[in-house]
């Protein structure tokens, strides 16, 4: 059986989980779908109620939000398939064989079916653009690494994995906020030796995210960065292998570059955010201030002093391995 396991998080899911239940009945499918509500708005929460009366449906709503691992971790505990397929609730299946090309891999030798992700067409408003470019080139990118590396790539807004492999894995419970989760999860399932496949069997985004609660997620993902660096020294190796990004501030600091740079960056920083936000075609921009950001991140004994460039202080942590 296969468990289909969507942390929920102020998304309607309803006609998701509606459609996933009605290939699995057509095609004789055996599943079942648990669902936590990360203590979303009343409103959605509401919506997302009728599920309950599903009985092939788990549906625990959570009295306090919990996180992306954590509620990874208990919905995995609490399911019985020997798959588990994770989606997160603003994603659904792009096509009506979406259950059925899984199916057809639980009989591999794989340990993980990755399905990836259709970022769906162009959005018309500019103050929506970044996420959809930013998908969109990360989607190029992982395409070019799957056919000319041997790097494991996982994503875990659309995946399957042997409950069994889960659960001596697991998301770690160390990270809060947003982000890096799923570079963690690679290494260690890298570390164990699993095996990853990739199909053609994508989900399609369904949220519109502006670009300001986007830009939040994408400091808050740099920072948890730096603390998977800080609590993995074992991984440093394997990190700047799979990251251009801090190979890049890595030579930086070995040319004596990084603190200058550092400098440009506070400098340019508000003028930068504003061209980014604005939603022009700013992808150089966005990735110089990725990697700007990243170089303050890594340069301070404190991220609490990332507060001051307008860091929320509940992702702040201490005591960094200093890369740059």
């Amino acid at each position: 059986m296969i468990s289909i396991c969507i942390p929920v998080y102020n998304f309607v899911v309803v006609d998701t989980v509606s459609a996933l239940l009605q290939e699995a009945d057509q095609r004789g499918l055996p599943v079942e779908v648990v669902l936590f509500d990360d203590h979303s708005m009343p409103y959605y929460e509401q919506q997302n109620r009728v599920l309950r009366e599903r009985p092939e449906v788990k549906y625990l709503p959570l009295i306090e939000n919990i996180g992306r691992s954590r509620i990874r971790n208990r919905m995995a505990d609490l399911a019985t398939g020997e798959w588990l397929l994770f989606m997160d609730c603003d994603m659904a299946p792009y096509d009506g064989g979406f259950l059925r090309k899984y199916a057809e891999m639980v009989a591999s030798e794989h340990d993980v079916v990755c399905g990836g992700v259709y970022s769906g067409e162009r959005p018309d408003d500019p103050q929506l653009m970044l996420r959809w470019r930013s998908d969109k080139l990360r989607a190029k990118h992982q395409k070019w690494l799957l056919q000319n590396t041997d790097r494991l790539l996982i994503s875990t807004g659309n995946f399957m994995i042997r409950r069994e492999v889960y659960q001596r894995v697991r998301f770690s419970e160390s990270l809060t906020g947003y982000g890096q989760e799923d570079q963690l999860f690679a290494l260690e399932l890298a570390r164990m030796g699993s095996s990853v496949v990739w199909i053609d069997n994508p989900t399609l985004h369904l949220g519109e995210e502006p670009n300001e609660e986007f830009f939040a997620k994408m400091e808050q993902s740099l920072v948890n960065l730096v603390r998977v660096w800080n609590a993995n020294p074992d991984f440093h190796r394997e990190m700047l292998r799979a990251s251009r990004r801090l190979r890049a501030i890595h030579l930086l600091k070995c040319l004596r570059l990084s603190r200058p740079l550092r400098c440009l960056f506070r400098m340019a920083r508000s003028h930068l955010r504003r061209y980014i936000l604005s939603g022009r075609r700013s992808m150089m921009c966005f990735s110089l201030y990725q990697s700007g950001y990243l170089m303050e991140a890594f340069s301070v004994p404190n991220l609490n002093r990332l507060a001051a460039a307008g860091l929320p202080m509940s992702y702040a942590e201490s005591s960094v391995h200093d890369i740059t």
